[in-house]
């Protein structure tokens, strides 16, 4: 996954953390997206470019 918060809501709406740690139902990601709100850089750009 990209540092990028669209990459974060793409794996969460596909169910990616469960299938790749092979874990039954969902998981908590809170922590990893407030972690990536305070480091990635708020852009108007999806696709994760600043210019």
């Amino acid at each position: 996954m990209h540092p990028h918060l669209a990459c974060l809501d793409l794996a969460e709406r596909r169910r990616a953390f469960p299938r790749a740690l092979h874990r039954q139902g969902p998981l908590d990601t809170s922590a990893v997206r407030e972690h990536l709100e305070a480091v990635v850089p708020t852009t108007t750009d999806e696709s994760g470019s600043n210019s």
